[in-house]
């Protein structure tokens, strides 16, 4: 399905200059936004060609996904940008996940319960080279349900491999899915009393969720035991038990983790010191309260910095503080001294690259140093941080 094409300036420098505003033709509250990696970018292009995925969610429950392209088209001294939806997709229900496996497929959840595989079609381009110019269904699955009857909302989702999935749910369940045998090769059935909101991946066997009490558990896909192999309780006084919405892994150390909640404050934790440690930090800061933290992204090579989308509307960058009188952790000394993680030890500062009257849910970041991010505007967004 072809659709709607936009153009931005940006300056001769090939850094963009206003943000880019792209889907306004989404017509609804946006979901999910993923950028497609068809492979590894060591040395960033502003001016290079990426693929991204918009998903939706309202009311009716009759949504969308879809299938844009940005390319730059270079005019004289000046640069502009195109966008393109290539293809896009009804699905009922409101999607409420979407994980990118590789350049071929990609996988979501939604709010009925199901899981859906699709199969990202190719088209030449020149002699030697090939790009994303749709996509289909290849398969689906109703996981979720309470009691085995009526479908419960799957919340999130992500790849472990290129050919498995994890799905997590409000009945409390997860399920690692074979894309390629299509089958269920591990479940927790009701594994958590509360409803499970996030699922992050630290490891092919691995993976950490987060509930609606804000406890956040580390899971052993090979183990036969039903329990989870570590339990993280939150701040109590800082968080007020609200539920764990996002969860990231620091790039360099795949066992410290940063968790956003739904009271908009942030946690820090070292899951090595197991059950019952306290978190090696907690973030305080006016941009970290009173929305929920939507997402969490790190820079893929500076990992010290990093960015949250919340619901407040705030797109925010996180880096380590040059003023010694700007204080935004709260550290436990006990904790993190141990970790080499340079905003520990100088503080850390947030810079606001922008703000919508309505919620921001999901942001993604490019192998081109560009972040993407929608929410309840129905509007995505693409921005240039090559300076970071």
């Amino acid at each position: 399905m072809n659709g709607f094409d936009s153009e931005w300036e940006t300056t001769q420098n090939g850094q963009t200059g206003p943000i880019l505003e792209i889907g306004t033709q989404v017509g609804r509250c946006i979901s999910r936004v993923r950028w497609l990696h068809a492979g590894e970018t060591f040395i960033p292009d502003a001016l290079a060609t990426e693929f991204f995925l918009v998903s939706t969610y309202g009311e009716d429950q009759s949504n969308t996904v879809s299938l844009w392209k940005l390319n730059a088209i270079e005019t004289g001294y000046e640069n502009k940008f195109k966008t393109t939806c290539l293809h896009k997709a009804n699905l009922a229900g409101n999607i409420t996940g979407i994980t990118v496996l590789d350049g071929d497929n990609f996988a979501l959840t939604t709010s009925l319960g199901i899981m859906s595989v699709f199969k990202i079609s190719h088209k030449h381009v020149g002699l030697d080279s090939m790009e994303p110019s749709g996509f289909s269904l290849v398969d689906t699955r109703s996981l979720h349900s309470f009691s085995g009857r009526m479908p419960a909302p799957a919340t999130d989702i992500v790849a472990t491999d290129p050919t498995s999935v994890v799905t997590v749910g409000e009945d409390g369940s997860i399920y690692e899915y074979s894309i390629k045998t299509k089958e269920i090769v591990r479940s927790f059935e009701k594994a958590d009393p509360l409803s499970i909101s996030v699922v992050s991946s630290i490891g092919r066997s691995e993976i950490v969720t987060g509930n609606g009490g804000g406890q956040v558990k580390l899971w052993d896909l090979r183990s036969s035991s039903n329990q989870p192999v570590v339990v993280l309780c939150p701040n109590v006084l800082l968080n007020n038990l609200a539920g764990a919405v996002s969860i990231a892994q620091y790039p360099s150390q795949s066992h410290v983790l940063f968790v956003g909640y739904q009271s908009g404050c942030m946690d820090l934790w070292d899951i090595r010191r197991g059950t019952g440690c306290q978190p090696a930090a907690n973030l305080v800061s006016e941009a970290s309260t009173g929305g929920a933290i939507g997402e969490i992204q790190f820079h893929r090579i500076n990992e010290d910095h990093f960015f949250t989308c919340n619901q407040l509307g705030s797109i925010s960058h996180w880096f380590p503080s040059e003023d010694d009188d700007v204080e935004m952790l709260q550290r436990n000394l006990d904790n993190f001294e141990h970790l080499n993680i340079e905003f520990l030890r100088r503080g850390l500062s947030y810079l606001d690259m922008y703000s919508s009257p309505l919620a921001i849910n999901s942001l993604s970041i490019s192998p081109n140093d560009r972040i993407l991010c929608g929410g309840d505007s129905g509007v995505a967004y693409i921005t240039d941080i090559s300076g970071v």
